[in-house]
C-alpha cells in the first residue's frame, strides 16, 4: 500500500507544479476525497481509490505551500534594486570553496539601502560569491556591500531554479565583504564542518591531482576541484555516479557500523548506534538528494532489523521519496533526486530477475561453469548497471540531451575497483587525521585504484561514437517509455523481489569483494607504483616545463639529479594542482625550492593550496611584494613553517650536475631568472618591470639564449619589439592565451618559434646541455 501512496503523492507534486490552483482549492479537493472514502468505507476498491485521490491532492497542496512568499520582510523583495545596498548576516552552511571563488550562503539579518534611506530587519538566504583567498567559516558574521540580483537563467540550465530548490532566491555576484566576527552556531554542525574540512585538507596532502578530487568526492562528497576535462570524461562514459556519494557508501557504512557496534555493545544498541552513525555521515558528506535517499532507506532497514521484520524495497523507496518531498517539495525537480530514485527503482525491480536469467542461461548452455558464481559476477559487473540504466535512461536524455553508448563497458571496467578504493581511501584519510605518516602508508595502497579509475575513464571517453546526442526530447515520449516499461514489468514479473534493500549490512559481500580483489590489489599496486617510479627517475637531463595553468606562468624545473624547482603558480589552484600531479612522481611530491618570481594576482593565485599540493622545502621571495594576494601567500607559507629567503640581485643557485639559476633583475614586481646547463640558456623574466628592460638589454648574458619565456604572457608593456630581436633565441615559448599575445605577429620569422600553452598545452624543454628538445601535450 505504501508504494501506491508514494506514487500518488509524487504524482500530486507533479500535478501541482503544472496547474495554477490555490492552496485552499487543493485542500477542498482533498477533503472531498477523504469524505468520499469515509462514505464508501465498506467498499474496499472505492475506499482505496478515494484515499489515493486524497493523497494526490495533498501532494499538490504541499507543492503550492512550498511557493515562496516574498514581502517587505524578505530580502528577495529588494532583488534587482538599482541601488547599492548593505546586508549583514551570518554564514549558514559550510562555505563551498571552488577554484577561483568561494560561495557563501548567508542568512540575512538586516538590510540598508543608503540611497533610499531604508534600514530594517529582513530574513532570507542570499548567495554571495566571495574572493577565494579569505578562509571563511560557518557561523561567521559578515557585512556585505553590493547589488542584489536575481540569479541568471541561461539556456537549458536554470541557475535560478537550482538555487530556488535550496531556498535561495537572490545573490550578490561581486560583493565587498567585511568580517564582523563569529555569531552563534550549532555546535554539532560546527564540529562536523571542521572535521570535514580537516579531512579534505588531509586528502589533498595524501594524494596527488587529479586523484585527490576523485577521492574527495567518493569519501567526503566534495566535487569542487575535479578538473574540467576529467569531469567531462566521466560524463561522457556515464560514470559520474562514481564520483558522488551514493547508496553504496551508506551501505558500506551501515554494514561496518553494525559489525563493530554489534560486537561491542550488543545487537540492539549496535543497531541504534549504527543508525546514529548513518545520520552523522549524511550530515558529514553534505546531505545531497542521493545520500538522503540512501540514508532513509538504510534507517528503515535498520529499524526493520531491530523489529525482526524484513524490508520491502519498493516500500522503503516510496517512504524515502515521501519524507524528502514533504520536507522540500522542490526536491522532485532535482536531477540528483530523479537519477537516484529511478536508479534504485531499476535495481529493485530488475537486478534480481536479470541475475537469475543469466544463471538459467548458463545452466541451460551446460557449460562447465559454476552458474550461480558466474551469474553473480556478471551481475556485479554489468547487470546491476543495466538494471539502473533501464529506468534512468529517459531522465538522462531529458536533462543532458545525450546518452552514453559505452556506459556499460566503462562501468564494467571500473566498478570492481570501487569497493577497495572507497575503503582504502577512507581508511587512509582517517589514519592521516590521526598521524599523517600512517595515513600516507595506507594512501599508497589506495592511490593505484584511483589512478587506474581515472585512466580507464579517460581512455573510454576517447572511443569514437561513445555518446549519442538526442537533442531536446518531447515529454510525451518519456511518458510513453515509462508506460511501456510499467506494462512489461507487470506482465513479466510475478513478484517484485527486493534484493538491494535487504542487503544493507553487506558484510558477506564485503568479504567476497576482499577475497576476489586481494590478488588484483597487490598486482595493480606493484605494477602502477613500479611504472610510476621508473618513469620519473632522474635521467641525467634538465627538464623545464611551462605548465598549462591558464593565465599567468608556472614553470617546473627538474634537475639532472632529480631536484625540483617551482617558479610561480598561475591563476588557478586547480590547474596548478593537476599539472603538478602529472609532472611530479607519486608518492614523492617534494619541491626543493618554491620561487615567487612574480607578485601579481594572476601569477600567484594558484598558490592558494600549495601547502597541500606538495612538500615545499624552501621558498624564495622578493623583499617587499605588491598586493594583498602576495601577502596572503607569504602568510600561508609562514603558517606552514616553510623557510622563506629574500632574493638578492646577482644571486646564484647551484642545482647540481652543472645546472645553475641566476637572478638577473629584482624589484617589487618580482625577479628575472636565467637557467643555465652546459651551453643551454633559458630565460624566465617572470617579474620583469618596464624600468628594468634597459638593464636586461645591457646584460651580456641575454645576448644568446636557447629559449625565452616572454614576460607576463607577452604583454607589450614589458615586451617591446627591440627586446625580442635582442634575445635572438633559437626557440621561444610564450605562455599566454590565444588572442592575448601582442607579440604574436612580430614573432613569426626564421629565427623564432612561437609556442603557446593555450594551443599546445604544457610545454616541456629538455636539454643535455648541448641540444634542446621541445615536447607538449600535442607535440610528441
Amino acid at each position: 500500500m505504501l508504494v501506491w501512496v508514494g506514487s500518488a503523492w509524487l504524482l500530486g507534486l507533479t500535478l501541482g507544479s503544472f496547474t495554477s490552483l490555490k492552496l485552499w482549492q487543493w485542500f477542498t479537493l482533498a477533503l472531498g476525497a477523504a469524505l468520499s472514502a469515509i462514505a464508501f468505507r465498506q467498499r474496499q476498491p472505492f475506499r482505496s481509490i478515494f484515499l489515493l485521490q486524497c493523497v494526490l491532492f495533498l501532494g499538490a497542496a504541499r507543492w503550492v505551500s512550498g511557493d515562496p512568499r516574498i514581502d517587505l520582510e524578505d530580502v528577495a523583495f529588494y532583488s534587482d534594486t538599482p541601488h547599492q545596498l548593505v546586508l549583514t548576516g551570518q554564514i549558514a552552511t559550510d562555505p563551498e570553496r571552488l577554484d577561483n571563488q568561494t560561495r557563501l550562503e548567508i542568512q540575512i539579518e538586516r538590510i540598508w539601502i543608503p540611497d533610499l534611506k531604508i534600514q530594517k530587519p529582513v530574513e532570507g538566504l542570499v548567495l554571495v560569491i566571495a574572493p577565494p583567498f579569505h578562509p571563511y567559516e560557518y557561523g561567521e558574521r559578515l557585512k556585505i556591500t553590493g547589488f542584489l540580483e536575481t540569479p541568471p537563467q541561461d539556456g537549458d540550465f536554470s541557475y535560478r531554479q537550482y538555487l530556488a530548490r535550496q531556498g535561495i532566491l537572490t545573490w550578490i555576484p561581486e560583493p565587498e565583504i567585511r568580517p564582523l566576527g563569529m555569531g552563534k552556531v550549532n555546535p554539532l554542525l560546527s564540529a562536523i564542518y571542521r572535521l570535514r574540512n580537516a579531512a579534505l585538507d588531509e586528502v589533498y596532502r595524501l594524494f596527488p591531482f587529479p586523484e585527490a578530487p576523485l577521492i574527495a568526492g567518493i569519501t567526503l562528497g566534495i566535487e569542487s576541484f575535479i578538473p574540467e576535462d576529467l569531469s567531462r570524461a566521466y560524463s561522457t562514459t556515464g560514470t559520474t555516479h562514481i564520483i558522488a556519494i551514493s547508496g553504496f557508501n551508506i551501505t558500506i557504512m551501515a554494514g561496518l557500523a553494525i559489525a563493530f557496534f554489534g560486537r561491542s555493545f550488543g545487537r540492539v544498541r549496535g543497531l541504534i548506534l549504527a543508525g546514529v552513525l548513518v545520520l552523522l555521515y549524511t550530515l558529514f558528506v553534505g546531505g545531497d538528494a542521493p545520500v538522503v535517499r540512501a540514508a532513509i532507506m538504510g534507517l528503515i532497514a535498520l529499524l526493520a532489523r531491530y523489529l525482526g521484520r524484513r524490508t520491502h524495497g519498493l516500500s522503503s523507496l516510496a517512504a524515502a521519496a515521501i519524507c524528502m518531498t514533504c520536507i522540500n517539495p522542490r526536491a522532485i525537480q532535482d536531477v540528483g533526486f530523479q537519477l537516484s530514485f529511478f536508479a534504485t527503482l531499476g535495481l529493485i525491480l530488475y537486478a534480481d530477475p536479470l541475475s537469475k536469467l543469466v544463471v538459467r542461461i548458463i545452466q541451460n548452455a551446460r557449460l562447465k561453469l559454476d552458474a550461480k558464481r558466474w551469474g553473480n559476477a556478471l551481475s556485479e559487473m554489468l547487470l546491476f548497471t543495466l538494471a539502473a540504466q533501464i529506468t534512468t535512461l529517459p531522465v538522462i536524455a531529458w536533462h543532458f540531451q545525450k546518452i552514453s553508448i559505452i556506459s556499460l563497458l566503462a562501468n564494467a571496467l571500473i566498478l570492481p575497483l570501487q569497493p577497495l578504493l572507497m575503503i582504502l581511501s577512507g581508511l587512509a584519510t582517517m589514519l592521516g587525521l590521526i598521524w599523517h605518516p600512517l595515513g600516507q602508508i595506507a594512501a599508497w595502497f589506495a592511490w593505484p585504484f584511483s589512478s587506474l579509475t581515472n585512466r580507464l575513464v579517460t581512455l573510454m571517453a576517447t572511443i569514437p561514437g561513445g555518446v549519442l546526442y538526442s537533442g531536446q526530447i518531447n515529454p510525451a515520449w518519456l511518458l510513453i517509455y515509462y508506460l511501456i516499461l510499467l506494462f512489461l514489468t507487470v506482465m513479466f514479473s510475478t513478484t517484485a523481489k527486493q534484493k538491494l534493500a535487504e542487503r544493507v549490512p553487506m558484510l558477506p559481500r564485503i568479504r567476497l569483494y576482499v577475497r576476489r580483489s586481494t590478488i588484483l590489489l597487490f598486482l595493480t599496486l606493484a605494477n602502477i607504483l613500479l611504472w610510476n617510479t621508473y618513469s620519473r627517475l632522474p635521467d641525467g637531463f634538465l627538464h623545464a616545463s611551462v605548465l598549462d595553468v591558464g593565465r599567468g606562468e608556472a614553470i617546473l624545473i627538474r634537475t639532472p639529479s632529480g631536484g625540483t624547482v617551482l617558479i610561480n603558480g598561475g591563476s588557478s589552484p586547480l590547474r596548478l594542482a593537476t599539472e603538478l600531479g602529472h609532472h611530479l612522481p607519486y608518492p614523492d611530491r617534494q619541491i626543493d625550492w618554491l620561487l615567487i618570481a612574480g607578485t601579481q594576482y594572476h601569477q600567484i593565485a594558484g598558490f592558494r593550496e600549495i601547502a597541500s599540493m606538495a612538500d615545499i622545502q624552501q621558498a624564495l621571495t622578493v623583499e617587499q611584494g605588491n598586493g594583498r594576494s602576495y601577502q596572503r601567500v607569504i602568510d600561508q607559507l609562514l603558517s606552514a613553517e616553510i623557510p622563506l629567503h629574500t632574493v638578492q640581485q646577482g644571486q646564484r643557485f647551484n642545482l647540481g650536475d652543472g645546472a645553475w639559476l641566476e637572478i638577473l633583475t629584482s624589484g617589487h614586481n618580482g625577479f628575472t631568472l636565467l637557467l643555465k646547463y652546459g651551453h643551454a640558456r633559458l630565460l624566465f623574466p617572470i617579474g620583469l618591470s618596464p624600468v628594468e628592460i634597459p638593464e636586461l638589454l645591457a646584460d651580456p648574458r641575454t645576448a644568446d639564449l636557447t629559449a625565452v619565456l616572454m614576460a607576463d604572457g607577452g604583454y607589450v608593456a614589458v615586451n617591446p619589439a627591440n627586446l625580442l630581436s635582442h634575445f635572438n633565441a633559437k626557440g621561444m615559448v610564450i605562455s599566454c592565451q590565444i588572442g592575448d599575445c601582442p607579440l604574436q605577429d612580430n614573432a613569426q620569422d626564421d629565427r623564432h618559434q612561437l609556442l603557446q600553452t593555450a594551443i599546445y598545452g604544457s610545454i616541456e624543454m629538455t636539454t643535455d646541455g648541448q641540444s634542446l628538445w621541445l615536447t607538449s601535450d600535442t607535440i610528441p
